[in-house]
């Protein structure tokens, strides 16, 4: 939000709206917080960061309305992160990690909170469990020429060596199966993107 695809994202809600789920992750990135980003914008390009945040509010209250009963997990990606990183650069006296989940009111409609690392001045791995399947927006893209697979591939080699996974942050879809050290049979599942294509770039391998 607010660079949402809109056909995709009901496609989604419509297929949660059709399964009523017991568990429902936002897995991060939810807003873009385009705003505040650090890199260089286009004046006017966007909504303003109060208007993302009204938005984004509203996304999540129509989420609970639907799903009364289910288990909503909001997992903090990079961009949703910019809201910390925005303070620590220009004023970190009025820095607060939960500026994010108190504005969104996440409290009030029982949407539970993933924060990054407490006390990192950086986004980074962040995630959480479910049984034997780790949900998460960990710090790994492979480069953009190279498979879809490859980032969660990646991440089941070198830190989540047992459970299965799924990963959000590399905007692109794809599935695979291996074997861990234990001999149990577990799978990685990159989660594709539902925005639009990015305007800031030539060429994106994104889906």
């Amino acid at each position: 939000i607010p660079f949402q695809e809109d056909v995709c994202l009901n496609r989604a809600l419509g297929i949660l709206k059709a399964e009523k789920p017991d568990v429902i992750v936002l897995d991060g990135d939810i807003l873009d917080c385009w705003e505040i980003s650090r890199f260089n914008r286009v004046p006017n390009y966007s909504k303003l960061f109060k208007e993302e945040l009204a938005l984004g509010y509203s996304f999540v209250s129509d989420l609970r309305q639907e799903h009364p009963d289910a288990r909503i997990v909001y997992v903090e990606g990079n961009h949703d992160y910019r809201v910390k990183a925005y303070v620590i650069r220009n004023a970190p006296a009025l820095y607060d990690a939960n500026f994010l989940p108190t504005y969104l009111r996440l409290g009030e409609l029982n949407i539970e909170w993933i924060p990054t690392q407490e006390g990192t001045n950086r986004w980074t791995d962040t995630y959480f469990s479910v049984e034997n399947l780790v949900i998460g927006h960990f710090d790994t893209v492979a480069n953009p020429v190279i498979p879809s697979g490859m980032t969660v591939r990646n991440i089941m080699q070198k830190k989540i060596k047992k459970n299965s996974v799924v990963q959000a942050h590399v905007h692109r879809a794809a599935i695979i199966w291996d074997v861990n050290e234990e001999g149990e049979k577990r799978f990685g599942l990159e989660t594709p993107c539902l925005c639009k294509a990015p305007y800031y770039a030539g060429y994106s391998n994104w889906q």
